[in-house]
């Protein structure tokens, strides 16, 4: 049966897989440590270079750990309260509180990023990275005739070259005296809760999630990598959305792989769906079907092929009198894929969080600032799909039937 991939079923999966995630500290400004290729993470008393975040629980808040931490910050609000000018000690361990806080709830948000793609942490890449330091390796054995003859050597690249350049991406908050002294320790957690948003909504978007909709938007997808709906006449709805799922699976079996020229190698697939169909999939991924109209049911052979479904609805942020729109997979449409192949975020620098003395002259008591830099790469991901060769790629775009 296809895990079914939602907010509450990947909450369940990671901490079935006690999935985690590691928070770093680095010393210095943003701009210093960014440029700097060999500029490594703190480490605590203990040698540790940074906190590992762990999906532990299915609610983060009202948890242990939640307690815990924000205990400690309303005793530090209290100090700040009773004293602006707070030590810089003072200051640092609230940061860090901060910082736990915003690791804890990223893990439990449907960030899909590294279960559709492979994320490669590369902190001591400068302003921009080669293919051929990310992209597998490739050899052959030869014959040789063992008489101190030269050996056939490994080639560290395979298939595109090219270099990318790191996205740096932003968001800042001020805190003025009249907020310290008047409003709730909860103006931090919804501040703390829109950063997370923000941020997972800009990573889905940039993932081949994000990327599969912007295609079809942007009426991008090769021909050949684009599946109809059946429309076998006197078949029942879930007749036509199995028969569709078939003729999508065949059709992703038939791509190549822009490094070996072969067929695809699918060990997994995954499908991403419009949200509030889950329903309908799951049944018809399932084979248990509405045969002939009647109510009666008709065993298919189940789809197992397709190991996870992810509904996908995007976001929309209301934000200084803008909208902006991470949009999900449409009404009508779905994607067929392999996951964790052939599309790659290279990341230079996690979500990290920056806190600095605000403007005096204001009363300004502090400005805190977010930022990751990070590039995604997924050319032989898309294949025909990318400007690559037609029939290359590692997914499908569907037209469904009427659901």
């Amino acid at each position: 049966m296809a895990l079914l991939l939602d907010k509450m079923g990947l909450r369940k999966f990671r901490i079935e897989n006690k999935y985690s995630k590691v928070d770093r500290v680095y010393e210095g400004d943003g701009k210093f440590n960014l440029a700097n290729p060999q500029m490594a993470p703190l480490a605590d008393a203990a040698g540790k270079t940074g906190i590992v975040a762990h999906m532990d629980t299915l609610e983060y808040e009202n948890s242990e750990l939640y307690a815990a931490v924000w205990n400690r910050l309303s005793d530090y609000r209290t100090r700040l309260v009773k004293n602006a000018a707070m030590l810089p000690d003072d200051w640092a361990t609230m940061t860090d509180l901060v910082r736990i806080d915003i690791s804890r709830r990223r893990v439990q948000e449907p960030d899909y990023t590294d279960m559709v793609g492979i994320e490669i942490q590369k902190p001591e890449a400068g302003p921009s990275v080669t293919l051929d330091e990310f992209l597998e390796w490739a050899g052959v054995f030869e014959d040789v005739g063992g008489n101190n003859d030269p050996l056939p050597l490994m080639e560290h690249k395979s298939g595109a070259t090219g270099t990318l350049t790191f996205d740096l991406k932003g968001l800042a908050d001020k805190t003025s005296l009249k907020e310290i002294l008047f409003s709730s320790l909860y103006d931090l957690e919804r501040r703390n809760r829109a950063v997370v948003r923000a941020f997972v909504g800009l990573r889905n978007d940039r993932n081949v999630l994000g990327q599969m909709v912007a295609k079809t938007t942007a009426t991008g997808w090769n021909a050949g990598q684009q599946q109809a709906a059946d429309a076998t006449a006197g078949a029942t709805k879930e007749e036509l959305l199995y028969n569709t799922l078939v003729a999508a699976l065949k059709l992703l079996y038939t791509l190549k792989d822009g490094q070996t020229l072969q067929t695809i190698n699918t060990p997994e697939v995954f499908l991403a769906i419009p949200k509030g169909t889950e329903w309908a999939f799951m049944r018809a991924i399932g084979g248990q079907l509405n045969q002939g109209g009647k109510g009666k049911v008709g065993n298919f052979e189940a789809l197992t092929q397709i190991g996870a479904i992810i509904p996908y609805r995007g976001d929309t942020i209301y934000w200084n009198k803008k909208t902006v729109s991470y949009p999900g997979v449409a009404s009508g449409k779905a994607y067929l894929f392999v996951p964790r192949v052939a599309n790659y975020t290279v990341v230079k620098r996690g979500l990290t969080t920056v806190v600095g003395q605000g403007d005096v002259t204001k009363l300004e008591q502090n400005a805190t600032a977010w930022y990751f830099a990070d590039k995604a790469y997924d050319a032989e991901f898309f294949g025909g799909s990318a400007g690559g060769t037609a029939g290359h790629g590692f997914c499908v775009e569907i037209s469904l039937p009427t659901l």
